[in-house]
This record gives structure tokens, C-alpha cells and sequence, in this order.
């Protein structure tokens, strides 16, 4: 791999910034030299530039993608400890009870306002 990794942005799984491309006869692609993932192809662009292109366009959408998952990932945990901490066996039994103290609260609302109508 040569030295040209200004080109290219960091790893979009490890964060690595040590990238580079491979060297020829083979066709360009980026490989990140920390966890050796590889970059897509240049579809038909056999250049540097278009190696660093793919690498670039995949990197920002799987960083991108990677984030989200880790937030709803966190997201979830967070929940799952909450309702675990409240007694619940799993976040859908502690939905259920939210979903049932809701309609009941709907209802003795419905009631209260049908007794005062009425008097």
C-alpha cells in the first residue's frame, strides 16, 4: 500500500486513520491496515481517486449507520434496565402496563365528564 491516505477518510469500523490503497498490479482498492477491512470497488473508476471515492462514500454511510445502531442500541439497554429496575420482566410487559394505566386514566376521564354533564 502506498503512502496517499490524506485521500481517504478514517475507518468507518475501527476509526483507524492508518489507510492506504493497495498497490498494483491488482485493481485500486483502500484497506485499513489496523483491521484490515477493505474498501468497495471503484466501480469501473480503476484509479486512485476512484478507490479513494468508494472508500469515502462507504465510509460516511457506514459511520453514519454504525452511530444510529449504537444509539438505539443504548437506547434499548437503557429501557430494558429501567423496566427490570421497575419490576417488569421485559420492556413489552412494562409497555402493556403503560398502554392499560393510559386507557384507564382515558376512561375515568370519560366518566368524570359524562357525571358532570349529567348533573
Amino acid at each position: 500500500m502506498s503512502a496517499d491516505s490524506d485521500m481517504v477518510a478514517p475507518c468507518p469500523f475501527c476509526g483507524s486513520e492508518d489507510v492506504g490503497f493497495t498497490d498494483p498490479p491488482a485493481p485500486w482498492f483502500v484497506q485499513c491496515r489496523s483491521c484490515l477491512t477493505e474498501g468497495p470497488s471503484a466501480h469501473g473508476d480503476d484509479s486512485k481517486r476512484g478507490a479513494a471515492r468508494a472508500w469515502n462514500t462507504r465510509a460516511a454511510l457506514d459511520a453514519s449507520g454504525i452511530g444510529e445502531l449504537v444509539v438505539q442500541a443504548e437506547t434499548y439497554r437503557q429501557m430494558h434496565e429501567d423496566a427490570v429496575e421497575l419490576g417488569y420482566s421485559s420492556i413489552l410487559e412494562a409497555l402493556e402496563d403503560l398502554e392499560r394505566m393510559k386507557n384507564d386514566a382515558a376512561l375515568s376521564r370519560a366518566r368524570a365528564t359524562q357525571e358532570t354533564n349529567s348533573e
